[in-house]
């Protein structure tokens, strides 16, 4: 099983940086941001922990839906309906799914891609996807260390769909000062 690291290493930031501007038009004036992420994210040693990346494409409703994301773009042109990936952290065991965003980055590097995300998404889109959701709280380890979540609407949804959750023992001890709601 791959690991995000070979996926970054299987593509190039040129393919990725046109990529993440199809996926997520909005993001321009952060490409800057992802570019440092991706140098910094290359130079990491992975942290294999069995766990793996869980990507999804889903509605509003968070119904998983099946179709490709590029009918999917063309199908929002057209409709009310508004559809989006959801990136996270598939756990090893029966502990419960965490958010990827406040994960160290070696955990993240060292996550495993199963044959099926594998089949359902390229590996320049599973390397956007993935930047996008680790960055959603800063470019850089510190940000996400130093962001307070008591408050965020993001959080909340995740929690209340009881899918992400933060565990402590994941985090170091400046991340155990974030709070939980």
């Amino acid at each position: 099983m791959k690991i995000l690291l070979h996926c970054l290493k299987e593509t190039n930031w040129p393919a990725v940086r046109e990529r993440m501007l199809a996926l997520y038009p909005d993001q321009k004036s952060n490409l800057t941001g992802y570019k440092q992420v991706w140098d910094q994210l290359l130079l990491l040693e992975p942290e294999l922990t069995g766990k793996q990346v869980g990507i999804e494409t889903v509605n509003l409703l968070g119904e998983v839906v099946k179709e490709s994301l590029d009918s999917i773009a063309q199908q929002e042109k057209n409709s009310e309906e508004q559809i989006y990936v959801e990136t996270f952290m598939i756990p090893a065991g029966d502990e419960p799914n965490y958010t990827m965003a406040a994960l160290p980055w070696p955990v993240i590097v060292g996550l495993g891609i199963s044959d099926k995300i594998m089949g359902n998404y390229s590996i320049t889109d599973i390397v956007c996807h993935c930047l996008y959701e680790l960055t959603f709280y800063g470019f850089t380890e510190m940000a996400v260390n130093n962001y307070s979540f008591e408050g965020d609407c993001r959080y909340k949804y995740k929690v209340s769909k009881i899918r992400h959750f933060w565990l402590d023992s994941y985090f170091s001890k400046e991340r155990q000062k974030v709070k939980r709601q």
